[in-house]
């Protein structure tokens, strides 16, 4: 790759077959149409040479070179016997046999030029695009990337990536979103209302704007453009749904939508009002397609797109049977800044002797092969007009982009004979079901769970509803029923539909697959909960009781909802049991293969967290990442004790050069299988590698341990560690940093339904009065400085 910075080098390439039969000819004159690179037609045995044609853009534009012979041309002015003659092409006085050696020129002269002439010169002809494999869908499976900059990926886009100004129309953009985009925005504007959700779904009631609801009066309308035009009038709106309200126009206003909230008796559709620049994906529909449902169904990690958890909800929605939803928009905008694209163009037609190409294979789908050894990527050479690879072979030669297989458990196929792979992701969803029915002026919520009764279920008031179930389709659920499992206690406890009185209620009692009163319809689960809240209100005393019942507060059933906490049977937990560091450090080059960064051999043993079930691994580090290959860690026995590979995780890269410290945590892993001892023959260690092979610096290590049993829940979620060192004097008026490196960044939601964060600090001070260290989080002053606290 080339380096700005660095020396400058001149190299040499062997061009074979320079023979005249064979070989280009570049011409150099003042007239542009007459200069180029004149290729062979055929050998001309009448003039005892041959006969070159350099190919214009129109037929006046093309040229053809030869060498001159009075008596087969007649006598022209200013040539001479042997030398070169242009002469334009026409097709009308031209008579070419090209296999057979015999060409009669009647185009007129257009230059000379005399045999010698240093106008006229041996030439390297171009190569066309490289032949690169296609996915069936009509993707990319190979990355071609041009080392002469020092951007990644010059020549591949990737559905999800915004649309590049020089990319055009071409796969994958679609026509909708190219259009999409403002000429002479270079993809980088503030985009129009963007539509979320349109059915029953809206967003918390504790999101409405002071006076952000609005009816349709005999005097005042209340269509969609009203509602928008409301929105833009205040600063603090955000999202704003307009629809039908028990049958009347209704506007509503909010500031935030953490989440989508299904309410009876409403009809519309929720939008978004972007304020800040974005740029449009190439293709939303295909992104989702490939790779963003695979991504919400199987990670924690929050994906770079504007309005990521809404779009997961929303298609949550549709998995669990439709209900309340017409349709989802899929993720449209990004930050421009989220990731690298705008350097990227499509693969030019023709490539310059010379040129260098880098080819790799989309990791995402496919694994680098060379015959039947793993290889990650292949460098391609323009060698005059043919490509060749590292070993000299033609093209790509053995190097081939071979496709990863899907290994699951059983019950995927049938998923996959009836098209519906993502229901078997979605049956290891855990869910939270819960109401927003309180007081006007609290935040609570009521969270659905087992009650003190053997068969109990009621709706308990919490800040928040951690997960409490499994949503699962098996072979005898229809598209809209679900068999509701309890993850509280055993997992053999399933919600089972009953008569009490004249009214149906729930209760949960043990799993039976076969038992159609625990096929539970979504379409229920509205009135499932209105009769939760009307049992307790009851019982209570409340009945028929004058001013308790009201729109916002107790007794009030208007909004139902699936509060996913984005947590899957690999990616989250239900309880933290406890944390412990694991020494740890690497500060160089991390290349292509696995290097140990942990001190020596390590060894640690779980009796000391009771409960625990699951272990992951949680890094700080710092790297000077240019995207496209990430950290990967892997725990391991040592080689001298066999060397089992217990689970390996991807980190991601910082973006940053070396500026960020970045905090990431991977999957959870069943402790069951890890056995890491004190011995040297069951001890193990901690390895690293980075796919970009470049500068990490590794802060710190942690495992933390958990538990999928809900009872061991507290109000601790997590804890991570910022690399912070500061050992000198302090000023009571003015603050330094005293993070390592430029900044710092994390992601909570790793940490699942965590609302609340504090810090710890462990200091040495000299101190002699009651004044004390202060320390505050806030944006660095490129990112606009904002405070968040302070302590």
């Amino acid at each position: 790759r080339v380096d700005p910075e660095g020396d400058e080098a001149v190299a040499f390439a062997k061009v074979t077959g320079c023979r005249a039969q064979s070989a280009c000819l570049q011409v150099s004159l003042s007239m542009w149409y007459q200069s180029g690179v004149y290729c062979p037609i055929g050998p001309d045995i009448l003039r005892g040479g041959v006969v070159y044609r350099k190919d214009g853009t129109t037929p006046e534009e093309t040229v053809l070179l030869s060498t001159h012979r009075p008596a087969a041309d007649g006598t022209e002015v200013d040539c001479s016997d042997g030398d070169w003659i242009l002469r334009r092409a026409d097709p009308t006085r031209d008579y070419m046999v090209p296999e057979h050696g015999h060409f009669e020129l009647g185009g007129t002269k257009l230059a000379c030029l005399p045999a010698a002439s240093s106008n006229v010169q041996f030439a390297v002809a171009s190569c066309p695009g490289p032949n690169l494999t296609a996915t069936t869908s009509g993707l990319q499976a190979m990355v071609v990337d041009d080392p002469s900059t020092s951007e990644l990926a010059d020549h591949w886009l990737h559905p999800c990536d915004c649309i590049p100004p020089a990319w055009g129309i071409e796969p994958p953009v679609s026509p909708e979103a190219f259009e999409a985009v403002p000429p002479k925005s270079s993809n980088s504007f503030i985009p129009p209302p963007f539509e979320i959700v349109s059915g029953q779904f809206v967003c918390p009631a504790r999101s409405t704007l002071l006076n952000g609801v609005h009816f349709e009066t005999d005097t005042e309308a209340m269509e969609r453009d009203d509602c928008e035009a409301r929105c833009k009038d205040e600063p603090g709106c955000n999202f704003f749904w307009h629809g039908t309200q028990q049958g009347a126009n209704a506007c509503r206003l909010f500031d935030s939508c953490d989440y989508l909230v299904r309410e009876l008796g409403l009809e519309g559709r929720l939008s978004a009002l972007p304020r800040e620049a974005s740029c449009q994906v190439a293709d939303p529909e295909t992104c989702w397609a490939t790779t963003l449902r695979r991504q919400s169904l199987s990670s924690a990690i929050s994906m770079p797109f504007h309005y990521w958890s809404l779009h997961q909800q929303c298609d949550e929605a549709l998995l669990l049977g439709g209900s309340g939803v017409n349709q989802c928009a899929r993720p449209t905008y990004r930050a421009p800044t989220s990731h690298p694209w705008s350097h990227k163009k499509p693969l030019p037609d023709t490539f310059r002797h010379g040129t260098e190409l880098i080819v790799s294979c989309w990791e995402e789908r496919y694994a680098g092969l060379r015959g039947a050894q793993s290889a990650g990527q292949e460098t391609l050479h323009c060698v005059n007009g043919e490509w060749f690879n590292s070993a000299d072979e033609p093209g790509l030669g053995s190097f081939v982009c071979g496709a990863c297989v899907q290994i699951a458990s059983p019950g995927y196929t049938d998923a996959e004979r009836r098209n519906e792979q993502e229901l078997y992701f979605f049956n290891r969803m855990q869910l939270s079901l819960f109401t927003e029915v309180s007081a006007q002026d609290s935040e609570r919520v009521h969270c659905l769970e087992p009650g003190v009764g053997e068969e109990e279920i009621v709706l308990q008031q919490h800040a928040d509803c951690g997960a409490t179930l499994l949503a699962e389709a098996d072979g005898i659920t229809s598209s809209d029923s679900r068999h509701l499992r309890l993850l509280k206690g055993s997992d053999s406890s399933c919600l089972e539909g009953i008569m009490e009185g004249d009214s149906p209620i729930v209760v949960h009692r043990n799993c039976s697959s076969s038992n159609v009163a625990q096929q539970i319809p979504m379409d229920d689960v509205p009135g499932l909960l209105w009769r939760l809240h009307s049992q307790a209100h009851e019982q209570a005393g409340h009945r028929l009781a004058p001013g308790l019942i009201d729109c916002a507060g107790r007794g009030a059933v208007g909004r139902v909802d699936f509060g996913h906490l984005f947590k899957v049977s690999q990616a989250a937990i239900a309880a933290f049991v406890g944390r412990f560091q694991l020494p740890v450090s690497h500060d160089g080059i991390a290349g292509g293969t696995w290097t140990q960064v942990s001190d020596k051999a390590v060894g640690f043993t779980f009796t000391d967290y009771p409960g625990a079930t699951r272990i992951r691994g949680c890094v700080s580090f710092t790297d000077n990442s240019k995207g496209v290959g990430s950290m990967k860690l892997r725990l391991r026995r040592i080689d001298g004790a066999g060397g089992t590979v217990y689970f390996m995780d991807d980190f991601g890269f910082t973006w940053s050069g070396s500026g960020l410290v970045h905090h990431a945590c991977g999957q959870w892993h069943s402790m069951s299988a890890v056995d890491c001892g004190y011995g040297w023959g069951n001890t193990c260690q901690l390895d690293m590698l980075h796919a970009q092979g470049i500068h990490v610096l590794i802060h710190g290590f942690d495992f933390e341990l958990g538990s999928d049993d809900v009872a061991l829940a507290t109000m601790y979620r997590g804890r991570f560690d910022v690399p912070v060192a500061y050992d000198g004097d302090s000023s009571s008026t003015t603050w330094r940093k005293i993070n390592k490196r430029t900044g710092l960044g994390f992601d909570f939601s790793v940490y699942g339904d965590a609302a609340q964060v504090r810090g710890c600090l462990v200091f040495t001070d000299k101190s002699t009065s009651a004044l004390g260290i202060k320390v505050r989080l806030r944006r660095t002053d490129k990112a606009g400085g904002a405070i968040y606290f302070e302590d």
